[in-house]
């Protein structure tokens, strides 16, 4: 699958572009790439060949439909199709959502909303992998504690009983790696802005999907192994220049959405919609879909 990732995804790559030459020789011989695992979310491994970065496909998509919703009224997107990207992107973090997206487009959306969309997303992953690339350069890998992890857990490969050791870092290093990924992009200050921009709502995004597992009862959070998302996000703000990036009260209107979002998954998609949630399957855009497939038969 290495082939099929590395011409599909060029997001380490891209960071790496921004990032500059002297970037590249530090992290140059460094693998790392998109992978189809289990948990959405990047991590470092160490194998015996050395340490892997990888980020989840499945992250990729979870992102362009959170960023749907959040600049979908922006964009003039019906209501209708930014609660079902919605329900698509919580429904690719709950594992019910059939990753078959390019076989079975969830609708095509028009070039000016696709263009915005996934511009940010694009964005967000970068920061991804300039936040994981930052645990390297810092040095964060050799004073980090270093747990087993079961590789049937993390990848799609049945009947497994290898282990492989990854990385458990502690707040502060996440929040200095959260940084030096906004650092590291020296000498453009557009892209600067967009990706620091990008990462806050990535950070948003995180908060509700965090928020959604422990009304599940999935997990209690994520601080037990990362900062809050929020405090990521308010650190950061308090750390880089006041001109970088939006300001705090530029975030607040994301921030009260990211809020009434949470309150909706609290009092009607949790205790009412649950089923529509957890059935596996697909969940399509309406006013962009022209006529749902059938797998096995169309595809």
């Amino acid at each position: 699958m290495t082939n099929y990732y590395n011409a599909a995804y060029t997001y380490d790559r891209d960071y790496i572009a921004l990032a500059g030459k002297k970037f590249k020789a530090k992290v140059d011989k460094l693998p790392a790439g998109m992978a189809f695992v289990n948990d959405v979310n990047a991590m470092c491994i160490k194998s015996k060949f050395g340490n892997i970065i990888v980020v989840n496909e499945t992250l990729s998509y979870f992102l362009y439909y959170m960023n749907l919703v959040f600049f979908g009224s922006e964009l003039s997107v019906d209501d209708e199709d930014i609660n079902a990207a919605l329900t698509i992107a919580v429904r690719i973090m709950l594992g019910s959502e059939a990753m078959d997206f390019d076989l079975d487009s969830r609708g095509e959306l028009p070039d000016r909303i696709h263009n915005v969309i996934n511009s940010y997303t694009q964005m967000q992953l970068m920061f991804t992998f300039g936040h994981e690339y930052a645990h390297h350069t810092l040095n964060h890998l050799s004073s980090s504690k270093i747990k087993e992890i079961n590789i049937n857990n993390r990848f799609s490969v049945s009947g497994s009983k290898l282990t492989a050791r990854s990385y458990s870092y502690n707040h502060n290093k996440e929040y200095k790696a959260d940084l030096q990924a906004i650092k590291n992009i020296k000498n453009n200050t557009s892209a600067r802005n967009f990706l620091t921009d990008s990462a806050f709502f990535l950070f948003i995004y995180f908060d509700i999907l965090d928020y959604l597992f422990q009304l599940l009862s999935l997990r209690y959070s994520v601080s037990s192994t990362h900062p809050k998302p929020l405090d990521r996000l308010f650190h950061l703000r308090r750390k880089i220049k006041s001109t970088i990036g939006f300001s705090k009260e530029d975030l607040e209107p994301y921030l009260q959405y990211g809020q009434s979002i949470k309150k909706q998954l609290q009092d009607v998609w949790v205790p009412y919609r649950i089923d529509e949630l957890e059935k596996y399957g697909s969940a399509y855009l309406p006013s962009y879909k022209k006529g749902n497939l059938v797998d096995r038969v169309d595809y």
